[in-house]
């Protein structure tokens, strides 16, 4: 019986899927909002799916392959070319987000550890849909999306570093320092470790590969590092997307990287579906409704804060303004990890429901909103051309400059 009810919720699903391509391939919109949409009519709305769990659980492989691909296109050498940058602009953005959540909760009446958490929610990007969006314009080689990525990979490595924090938080009522440390410590080991032994090691049998390996060959191999590594991420307490980015920034370049990308595309872009639509089915619309003055205030603080502190952050760190611009507006949403928090939050009895569905709506209105207010960035940007004083802009023209002068001594 098990069996029967995962196979009708898989068809329901896939035809939702099928059939959000259609209507949005015809509308000239991003697939991902079609396929939320679909999530929300076939298990909200309409309460068509039996098990939504078993295609949560699912969906979540979406965000592996969509890491693997990450980390495919943006090695941790490229990684290293934008750090700088992505550290300003991460601790910025972290600093602004955190404060947006504390005041919310304030303003809500709520204890500041539910601040903590809300802020938590803000401060971390959609790396998924991010990579999706950008890869859809053919822009995922331009220069602010290679700082946007760089942004987004420390943002994934943050993240663990804040499950520790506000788990301690919540549990003792005290920052644990010590467990923050170690967590740093094992993290960068275990990052190092895995990237170093894989091209030293893997390198004579990808050789091998490229000359005798079949596709089936490739494919299993493929797979077996990706969820190999994101295994062995998991039992150490990391993230598993973590593992997959590794296995994908391990194959990056690779004498097989271009028949990798040509045989597991196919199942990036099924699970990736299957993602969307199960954050759709995770949201409720009653609770949206009525919580939607609050949603749309908190997204708007969203966009507004990840762009201007991605941007600051990044250009002090020496980004040319346009691509810094590009790159925090481009970022600016919540996605999948708002939703880890608010988990961790309501099961050790921290936040409620509310909050939870606050990050929900917030992180659809985000996702929603993002591509079309992206797309008028330049708009935007000569806006505030005009209304920035001039005294300001000769500050940065004569930073901008100290900052070129001090490259070319180092040089």
């Amino acid at each position: 019986m098990e069996t029967g009810f995962l196979s009708r919720d898989l068809s329901i699903v896939i035809l939702a899927v099928g059939a959000a391509t259609f209507v949005c391939t015809r509308l000239k919109q991003p697939l991902l909002l079609g396929f939320i949409v679909a999530g929300i009519l076939i298990d909200p709305v309409f309460k068509m799916i039996n098990d939504h769990s078993v295609i949560i659980e699912l969906g979540e492989l979406g965000i592996l392959f969509m890491m693997f691909f990450v980390g495919m296109e943006f090695n941790l050498a490229k990684l290293r070319k934008v750090l700088t940058p992505s550290l300003c602009a991460i601790i910025l953005q972290t600093a602004t987000m955190c404060s947006v959540g504390m005041a919310g909760a304030k303003m809500m009446g709520m204890p500041a550890i539910v601040g903590l958490f809300l802020g938590g929610m803000l401060s971390i990007s959609s790396t998924i849909v991010f990579i999706e969006t950008v890869s859809a314009r053919g822009d995922l080689n331009k220069k602010y999306a290679h700082l946007a990525t760089g942004i987004l990979i420390l943002e994934d490595l943050l993240a663990i570093l804040m499950l520790v924090f506000l788990s301690g938080v919540a549990i003792s009522k005290a920052v644990q320092w010590d467990k923050i440390w170690h967590v740093c410590f094992m993290l960068i080991t275990f990052v190092v470790a895995i990237y170093a032994s894989g091209k030293v090691f893997l390198q004579p049998l990808l050789r091998k590969m490229s000359i005798s390996g079949s596709n089936y060959t490739v494919m299993i191999f493929t797979l077996a590092m990706i969820f190999g590594l994101g295994e062995l991420a998991a039992e150490l307490e990391f993230s598993v997307a973590l593992g997959a980015f590794l296995a994908g920034s391990v194959l990056a370049g690779t004498a097989i990287a271009n028949q990798i990308e040509k045989i597991i595309t196919p199942f990036k872009n099924l699970f990736v579906a299957l993602f969307f639509v199960s954050v759709g089915m995770m949201i409720t619309p009653s609770e949206i409704f009525r919580l939607i003055p609050t949603i749309l205030a908190f997204s708007a603080l969203v966009i507004a804060g990840q762009s201007v502190s991605c941007f600051i952050g990044a250009t002090a760190a020496g980004v040319e303004p346009a691509v810094a611009w590009f790159a925090g507006i481009n970022k600016a949403r919540i996605g999948e990890f708002s939703f880890v928090i608010a988990a961790l939050g309501m099961k050790l009895g921290v936040i409620d429901s509310s909050i939870a569905s606050i990050a929900m709506g917030v992180a659809f209105v985000t996702i929603f909103a993002n591509p079309f207010i992206a797309s008028r960035a330049s708009a935007i940007a000569e806006t505030f051309s005009k209304i920035t004083p001039r005294f300001l802009k000769s500050a940065l023209e004569a930073y901008g400059n100290l900052l070129q002068i001090a490259r070319k001594n180092l040089d």
